[in-house]
Order: structure tokens, then sequence, then C-alpha cells
């Protein structure tokens, strides 16, 4: 019968596995395609990620050497100041001392690596070292919150030798960082005392 003779066919020449078989290799040819399109469209945003980083790289490098070339001409112009000067972090770090505060003090970046450190040495009396960071915090608490340097207030300083300086020091904000500078007002000082013992 007719049945029994498409029974034979598909038995012996396989029409209805051929039938099978370019089905699944439909599905495979399309499986293959859509990697193959997602594989492209990842190594396109891979590509243009690549590219968009280097090129922040090279701006972030770029920026970074303004920023030091900047910074290094910003040490070089207050090294060679004629009064004293001193830069601080935001966190009390001390980054640097220029000469004259070295030459008037006595004192290096490595006696005073932080600000606390600078007020056990320069103000060795505990009372009026306390006095002195009270003031001080008053006084950073409100140039921070007005945007504006310290007030000026005179302080009396024991350098490395043991010797006292009278110094008015006031601090200006520079982006994060303090910049304190000391007018020595010593012997402007020791001769108003003269002038008053004289008087008296």
């Amino acid at each position: 019968s007719a049945v029994e003779n498409q029974t034979i066919n598909y038995r012996w020449f396989g029409r209805q596995y051929l039938k099978t078989l370019d089905r699944v290799i439909f599905y495979l040819g399309m499986g293959v395609l859509a990697t193959l399109v997602i594989i492209s469209l990842l190594a396109f945003f891979n590509r243009s990620l690549r590219i968009r980083v280097d090129t922040r790289t090279k701006e972030l490098q770029e920026a970074l050497l303004n920023l030091g070339i900047s910074e290094a001409r910003f040490r070089e112009s207050i090294e060679y100041m004629p009064i004293p000067i001193s830069i601080a972090d935001n966190h009390g770090n001390i980054l640097t001392v220029n000469e004259k505060f070295t030459e008037q003090y006595g004192y290096s970046i490595a006696d005073m690596p932080t600000v606390s450190a600078w007020m056990t040495i320069a103000y060795p009396n505990p009372e009026y070292r306390e006095m002195v960071i009270a003031q001080w915090a008053m006084d950073v608490s409100s140039a921070v919150q007005n945007k504006t340097a310290t007030p000026l207030r005179e302080y009396n300083i024991t350098d490395k030798n043991g010797h006292l300086h009278v110094a008015e020091i006031i601090m200006h904000p520079v982006k994060q960082l303090w910049v304190a500078s000391f007018v020595e007002i010593t012997e402007h000082k020791n001769a108003e005392r003269i002038i008053q013992e004289s008087e008296k």
C-alpha cells in the first residue's frame, strides 16, 4: 500500500531524519549568527570603551603633570620668601616649610611632620599650648565656615635652641591646603618693653 511504501522509503532513505536535521541546522545557524552579532557588538563597545579610557587617562596624566608643575612652581615661589612659611593639609600634616622658616626657628619638616608636633615643640609650656590650640581651632573653624584667612594672631614661639620669638601668624586657605605665614616681631616687642621700662 501507499502507507507501507512511504514507511519503507522513510526507513531506507531517511527523509524524515533529513527534515529534522535541516531544522536543527537552521536553528543552530541562527544561534551561531546571534552569537557572532553579540560578539561583534561586545567587541565594538569594548573598543569604544578602551578608546574613551585611553583618552581619559591621557587627560588625567596631563592634568597631573600640570598640577605637579604648578605645585613645584608654588613651592619654589615660597621657598625664597623673606618671611617664614609653612604649608599643611586639611588632615594636619605639615607638607613643607621654606628656608626662612628653618633659618628663623631651627625646625625642619622632620622635626614637625604634623601640626600637633609643631604645637608640642613650639609651645612647650602646657598651659600656654592649651590656650594656643583652643584659639587656633576656633580660628580655623571660622575661616573654613567663612572661606577666609584666619585672623592675624600674636604667638610666643620657642625655637629649636630654646630662644623665645614673638610672631604674628596668619593662615590662608589655598584649595585643600593651609599656608601659614609668620611675621617676626620679637625686636619690635623688645623695643616696646625697653621703652615701657624706661618710661616707668
